[in-house]
């Protein structure tokens, strides 16, 4: 059988050419990111990974995620902004001396915080994350930068208390919005998006994690925390980091904490640290100068029910 297409075949493709054709034209005179996000909409359901390229370093995402894989693959980069001012404000207050040689990330998610801390310092990187399809491309994204020997990847939840084995959850449409299921308490997501994956991770808390790793909390120079409700618990599980110095920079998101909003978290972070910097305040001046964390809950309920980054500090 000849594999040339029929006169009666090249009818039928010639409307479909000319409307590929035209589409080209289109995503064409797209700007480069929204081109990109184009194009992964277009193979989400036909791919079961994509692997690329973006300013030098490797990275292979899931097509599902429509928000940190799609955002990464379009940009380059997720909260790039962020990333580049807790390390400016880092290299500013010294924070990289020659004792202060490891990075916490806590919710690495697939690197794309890990994997930028290690190429932008020779800091060691201590990427934790609980969930499992992400944690298996937070690895291969390691390997594919050459970064094995520098960032180590832990599979596990930061919980306090006795719990050794945690469940968690993930929504269909985003990687980044998997969470710890809490007795008593539905999933935040619960109502609008599916379950994509329901898991078991192992659990334990901050400080145990870093002792298994051989750090010592007088050598971390800052801790990122992405946890999506376990942020008191990365504070009350830390507390040897904090007292040793080093900062805190992590989420506030209201949906987590029931009708107290963020309050509860507020009132964890004023025990802990005497002072925080928003994040959208680190971005606009380096320079800016801490608030007293006492005004943090007022901080945090001025912002209603949007959430917000803030830097904490010992």
């Amino acid at each position: 059988m000849s594999g040339k297409p029929s006169d009666a075949d090249q009818t039928l493709l010639k409307p479909a050419a000319g409307l590929l054709g035209l589409m080209r034209r289109l995503a064409a005179a797209l700007p480069p990111a929204e081109r990109r996000a184009l194009a992964m909409t277009l193979v989400e359901n036909d791919a079961d990974e994509i692997k690329f390229r973006r300013s030098g370093a490797t990275w292979t995402i899931a097509p599902w995620d429509r928000v940190i894989s799609q955002f990464l693959f379009a940009n380059g980069s997720f909260q790039g902004d962020e990333i580049h001012a807790v390390l400016n404000w880092m290299r500013r207050h010294n924070r990289f001396a020659a004792r202060r040689d490891c990075i916490v990330d806590v919710g690495a998610n697939i690197g794309t915080t890990a994997i930028p801390f290690a190429r932008a310092t020779t800091c060691r990187v201590v990427a934790i994350e609980p969930m499992p399809e992400p944690f298996a491309l937070l690895t291969r994204n390691v390997a594919d930068n050459d970064l094995t020997r520098r960032v180590s990847c832990v599979r596990a939840a930061v919980i306090a208390g006795a719990a050794k084995t945690v469940r968690v959850v993930v929504p269909v449409d985003n990687g980044g919005a998997g969470e710890v299921v809490r007795p008593g308490r539905r999933p935040s997501f619960d109502g609008r998006e599916e379950v994509r994956v329901e898991a078991q991770s192992p659990a334990d808390g901050l400080s145990a994690i870093l002792d298994r790793q051989g750090v010592a909390p007088e050598r971390i120079a800052f801790v990122w925390s992405d946890t999506q409700g376990c942020e008191i618990d990365v504070i009350e599980t830390g507390l040897p980091l904090w007292a040793a110095g080093a900062p805190l920079f992590t989420e506030f998101d209201p949906r987590f904490y029931g009708p107290e909003g963020s309050g509860q978290l507020a009132e964890a972070a004023r025990k802990r640290f005497a002072a925080f910097i928003p994040s959208e305040r680190l971005i606009e001046d380096p320079k800016a100068a801490p608030s007293p964390i006492a005004d943090l809950p007022a901080y945090c309920r001025s912002r209603g029910e949007a959430t917000s980054d803030c830097l904490l500090i010992p």
